[in-house]
């Protein structure tokens, strides 16, 4: 290799665009429904409970999430993982000491949806950066430019 004459600039190397990794369909789909229920202006009344989009969401994959976290399939159990889900069954039970049974019910699966719920959805179904980018480019309609993903 050669050396730039002095006063010239290095010459930079061409950038390598590598591939963005694809997710498979079904975690597209679920990344791709859950971007678009946090955009719908509505409720959901099933009995007593108030439910959003996102939350009505959350609450129906809540089991199979989990299911799938504690096979395995979101990689190894990390003591964040312990720690974000000791401080939601802390903070669920922590609605049925302050309040009696009846009106604690509904904050409480509230406060569970939104902290373990969240984080075991995001545990599971984000699994690479660049893909998981790409399933938010194709849920909010913009398109992406080849070579934006950082790596």
């Amino acid at each position: 290799m050669s050396t730039p004459a002095p006063g010239t600039p290095a010459p930079v190397p061409e950038a390598r665009l590598t591939p963005v990794p694809q997710l498979a369909l079904r975690t597209r789909a679920a990344i791709v429904l859950f971007v678009a229920a946090l955009f719908l202006p509505s409720v959901y009344f099933i009995g007593p409970v108030v439910l959003s989009p996102a939350l009505l969401y959350l609450a129906l994959g809540f089991l199979p999430l989990l299911a799938f976290w504690l096979m395995g399939h979101a990689g190894p159990r990390l003591a964040t993982d312990m720690l974000v889900l000791a401080f939601a069954g802390w903070a669920f039970l922590t609605r049925f000491v302050q309040l009696d049974v009846a009106a604690a019910l509904e904050p409480a699966g509230v406060v569970l949806l939104q902290t373990a719920g969240a984080y075991i959805a995001g545990r599971v179904l984000a699994q690479n950066a660049a893909a998981t980018g790409s399933s938010f480019f194709t849920a909010s309609g913009r398109p992406r430019l080849a070579g934006s993903a950082r790596q």
